[in-house]
């Protein structure tokens, strides 16, 4: 924040900001023809001297310019995306981890994927 901001905040009073922020959902305007969907590691330092952890996110982008991203709730994404008007064909992209296919598979349940 400082940097992008030049005020110093707290990185406790940040982190209380983000916890109190209620975030509404996104829903498209138009039909979801195309979506990808991607991983990756946070880390989480746990107590001093207890080390710490990597705990997996996924984030999907609905290419009608939406973008969601959950921490350890891949049945959210799933439900998400599943909520969205998608089209009977739905494009959808992801690299090579099982993980990511385990999604997509799970997504556009009366449709086709390709």
């Amino acid at each position: 924040m400082e940097v992008q901001t030049g005020i110093k905040i707290g990185h406790t009073s940040l982190h209380n900001r983000a916890i109190k922020q209620e975030w509404s959902e996104q829903s498209s305007q138009t039909l979801v023809k195309e979506i990808s969907v991607d991983g990756g590691k946070v880390r989480v330092r746990g107590p001093q001297g207890e080390g710490s952890v990597w705990l997996d996110y996924k984030a999907v982008r609905l290419h009608s310019s939406l973008y969601a991203a959950y921490f350890q709730e891949n049945e959210s994404l799933i439900n998400y995306v599943n909520r969205q008007p998608l089209n009977p064909l739905l494009t959808c992209l992801g690299d090579g981890h099982d993980g990511i296919w385990n999604i997509i598979a799970q997504i556009n349940p009366k449709g086709r994927r390709l």
